[in-house]
């Protein structure tokens, strides 16, 4: 137990260290065209990005994050960065979720995060839940192989399966309003993901049999970035799949691919 708690202290200490070597000396300023960000004790960073350049916003918050009120805004660009660093993309590292709100609306008015967005029936759950549980089945072979007296995990490894699924689609919710889309989803790590229609290169549509048959589909976008950036949206009705269709084809360079899964 000693041992266990001193470790735990150890990471903590070396975690708080390579934070504050990273984004120590946090300074963040904009000007019309771009966003200005410095950052680092021992290893200074400085570089700006093009605001015409910012394709979409991710607001990440962990389970330790939405404890603490605090979360991450990063920005999906296509290209421009001053430094080509995947890291670069991080608006806000950490900071408390109303005020990087704020401070986000104030850079990028056009990019305003809703808190109230349109959950899912309760049918995508069960869909959900009815999906093979690959991970799990892996588990009772490799057990059985190697450890028979071991087998009691496969149960374990099932519950935390279902479990997260269950967080996945608690969390999942959805929003289209005016020009913009906007997705919440993930259970221990929860994301936000927000772009306007003019920003997405392509939407893909895809049902599989059993989707049909729930009256489902999945929603997958993609933004122009370094590499392109995919969000897949699972469960939109067949109702919201069509109207999202005919709601981008009002975007001039639209591209829409219609995917049918046996």
């Amino acid at each position: 137990m000693v041992l266990f708690i001193a470790a735990l202290g150890l990471s903590v200490v070396i975690g708080f260290i390579k934070t504050t070597w990273r984004y120590g000396n946090y300074v963040i300023s904009d000007d019309h065209e771009r966003i200005y960000i410095e950052k680092g004790v021992g290893n200074f960073i400085s570089f700006s990005i093009p605001k015409h350049r910012v394709q979409a916003i991710i607001v990440e918050q962990t389970i330790l994050k939405r404890m603490l009120g605090l979360a991450s805004i990063k920005l999906i660009s296509a290209g421009g960065f001053e430094e080509e660093n995947q890291e670069t993309s991080s608006l806000y590292p950490f900071m408390p979720k109303q005020e990087a709100y704020r401070v986000l609306h104030l850079i990028l008015p056009d990019y305003r995060i809703e808190e109230h967005m349109k959950r899912f029936p309760l049918k995508v759950l069960w869909l959900k839940l009815l999906h093979p549980y690959y991970l799990t089945i892996l588990s009772v072979i490799g057990l059985w192989i190697f450890q028979p007296g071991w087998l009691w995990i496969a149960a374990i490894v099932f519950v935390v399966s279902v479990l997260l699924r269950i967080l996945d689609y608690w969390f999942t919710s959805y929003l289209r309003e005016g020009n913009t889309v906007q997705i919440r989803k993930g259970g221990l790590t929860n994301e936000t993901f927000v772009t306007h229609r003019e920003r997405i290169q392509q939407i893909t549509v895809k049902h599989t049999w059993i989707q049909r048959r729930f009256g489902v589909a999945t929603l997958l976008f993609t933004n122009k970035a370094k590499p392109t950036h995919d969000t897949k949206i699972y469960g939109v009705s067949k109702e919201e799949a069509g109207t999202f269709f005919t709601w981008y084809q009002k975007n001039p360079t639209y591209r829409v691919r219609l995917e049918k899964m046996r």
